[in-house]
């Protein structure tokens, strides 16, 4: 209705400035002004832009008709010339709130990217419209999960799984129902959980009972449905228990802890003899994190007590932990043996179970400090340690010695409940770019933050070595979905850091604290490193800047807007102005 109305304006305008004025007749710059907005509005970019240039050669001194160019310009995707007019505007009117049109030149450099015929161009202009967190950028994300590439659906539908947004959970509705691609199918069955799309659950719950899809199909679509699941009935929660499938009795571990179900405990014992290893694992967690309350507790003990014989280690693993947390003299031989097992990865998952023992579990982390000659058994058992409070220089020590001698990469594994440093088993994947290197210095990261918490004497150091000898490589996709802020300690040392002598470190601490949104005190580094970094650097600092969102970094984003010669900088350097102009 709005568009009809701005149609009629436009007829009627024309009309009667015709006839009272003759045909020869010039408008005034407020018409104009309002013609060009108009057809801006009825997506008439074509009339919009040659209205425009008429309007500039009418009165070229006018800034209400050159904002109005400048808006032309930006929607029909000419940089140079919007740029060489936003000068022009900027003399004519040097008293003007500037704001909103520098917002839309930012948006005329994104949408441009967002059509380019390069997948890279468009997946930068995609991640700068997420990042600016405004209705465009909704508009630009929903538009692209038809795109041709099926690494930006991917990468897109990924984004999408971060909002709530109506049009976009009825795109990941329908991608789950056509998408042939395997990558961006898999992505939308996480996404459709962190948007609760209700309307996904029957597909989500067919994968699960489906003998023919793949465990990855089934772990993503039984996240999904906890994560879209607010209660359920005792009758509902029996079903899945009595299910043939195992994935529905998953779910019904799943939902159990989701909910704090105790009163279903008994029902969830029966669980603890399934067939399936996963199952039998998941259920002894659950009753371990609910079941050790007086009501229960000699069940679960009952329940963890005969588990013990199991052949799966992943089945010991969660019998030991609660044996330890209720205190049974068969917790410390059983830990003990698991933690020499002959495949690493049973030792490392032991010694993250280990670390949610709490204070039960001191005297084993000890044990697994000193004795281990498992170099991440004795990492996990440090961090324990330190949680309780318990021989903390001792532990700093382990950790420092860690970073110093462990080349290979490190990562977060999860294994159900619990959790544990480990070498990294992550491939590359195209849409974090460089992802295994980027949850490698995330997870290191973290760990220099506990250094730096305990005030271990080796904290500012190993930081700094860090800096030195990692090259800070997180992109922004990579900053949103892994990295954690630091404690005050830890930013403490690495604003220290910005006076560094040494060029890489300084830098280095300045993009760190800047990803982490601290980074006031980094700007100016930031900004003086620009002309000689490379390419690759350059994209770090202009995200840098966007994450502090400071309005002093306007003026020198604009300047990139103007002097790079590569798109993909301008339009980082579009998207950090969005970020700047709306925090």
């Amino acid at each position: 209705m709005r568009k009809f109305f701005l149609l009629l304006l436009l007829i009627g305008s024309s009309r009667f400035y015709a006839e009272e004025a003759g045909e020869g007749a010039f408008l005034s710059e407020e018409i104009i002004a309002k013609r060009i907005h108009g057809h801006l509005v009825l997506k008439d970019k074509d009339e919009a832009y040659l209205e425009a240039c008429a309007g500039i050669k009418q009165f070229p001194d006018s800034p209400q008709i050159y904002k109005a160019y400048i808006y032309a310009l930006a929607e029909k995707g000419h940089e140079q010339e919007m740029l060489f007019a936003w000068k022009m505007y900027q003399t004519l009117a040097p008293a003007q709130d500037f704001r909103q049109t520098i917002e839309k030149m930012a948006w005329g450099v994104i949408e441009k990217g967002a059509q380019s015929t390069s997948p890279m161009v468009r997946i930068m202009s995609i991640l700068a419209a997420f990042l600016s967190q405004d209705a465009k950028g909704v508009s630009l994300l929903a538009a692209h999960l038809n795109d041709s590439n099926a690494f930006i659906r991917k990468a897109v539908v990924e984004l999408a799984g971060n909002l709530r947004d109506d049009m976009l959970c009825k795109k990941i509705l329908s991608i789950l129902r056509q998408e042939r691609n395997w990558g961006v199918y898999e992505e939308a069955i996480k996404s459709a959980g962190s948007m609760k799309i209700s309307a996904a659950a029957p597909h989500l719950t067919k994968i699960l009972v489906d003998d023919k899809t793949s465990f990855e199909e089934k772990k993503g679509a039984l996240v999904s449905l906890v994560n879209m699941t607010d209660s359920i009935s005792h009758e509902q929660l029996q079903q899945l228990i009595a299910s043939p499938r195992m994935g529905l009795r998953l779910l019904a571990c799943e939902l159990v802890c989701h909910l704090m179900l105790e009163e279903e405990i008994e029902s969830l014992i029966i669980l603890t003899k399934d067939s399936q290893a996963q199952v039998r694992s998941a259920a002894l967690q659950v009753l371990g994190l609910l079941g050790r309350t007086p009501k229960h507790q000699a069940r679960v003990l009952e329940c963890a007590l005969q588990l013990t014989s199991d052949r799966d280690p992943h089945v010991l693993i969660p019998a030991a932990w609660v044996l330890t947390l209720l205190d049974h003299p068969r917790a410390e031989g059983l830990f003990k043996s698991l933690l020499e097992h002959h495949e690493p990865t049973v030792r490392v998952a032991a010694a993250g179970a280990l670390t949610s023992t709490g204070k039960y579990g001191i005297p084993l982390l000890q044990h697994a400090l000193n004795a281990s000659n498992d170099p991440f058994v004795r990492l996990n058992a440090a961090l324990g340690l330190i949680a309780q409070q318990v021989e903390i220089a001792k532990a700093c020590e382990i950790l420092y010695q860690g970073l110093q001698e462990q080349p290979q990469r490190w990562m977060w594994d999860e294994f159900g409940i619990f959790k544990a440093l480990a070498p990294s088993t992550l491939t590359h994947d195209d849409a974090i770019p460089r992802y295994p290197e980027s949850v490698d210095q995330a997870t290191r990261l973290e760990i220099l933050n506990t250094l730096a918490i305990m005030n271990s004497t080796h904290a500012q150091e190993a930081i700094k070595n860090f800096l030195k000898e990692k090259v800070w490589g997180i992109s922004g996709m990579a900053s949103i979905l892994l990295l954690t802020e630091g404690d005050e300690a830890a930013l403490s040392i690495i604003e220290n850091l910005i006076e560094d002598p040494d060029q890489q470190i300084r830098i280095q601490a300045a993009l760190i604290l800047a990803l982490w949104g601290r980074g006031e005190k980094a700007i100016r580094t930031l900004q003086e490193a620009y002309p000689g970094a490379s390419r690759d650097l350059k994209e770090r600092i202009l995200e840098g800047l966007g994450k502090v969102a400071s309005e002093t970094s306007i003026p020198f984003l604009i300047d990139k807007l103007e002097t790079e010669p590569f798109q993909t900088l301008r339009i980082l350097a579009a998207s950090s102005l969005l970020m700047c102009l709306n925090h």
